[in-house]
């Protein structure tokens, strides 16, 4: 949001990632309305990639 950084500005920031608590991944059919909801299926389980 807003300017964009200079090339050599040092690279900062955080993520902050939310879990449902859901077992089997199945989402609300609300979280689908949103691009991330819709991504999220497509990435399957972050234990996969442990």
């Amino acid at each position: 949001i807003g300017e964009a950084p200079a090339p050599d500005a040092p690279a900062v920031g955080s993520l902050t990632v939310l879990l449902s608590g859901r077992e089997g991944g199945a989402l609300p059919a609300a979280a689908l309305h949103y691009a991330e909801g819709r991504l999220l299926p497509a990435a399957g389980p972050l234990a996969d990639r442990m």
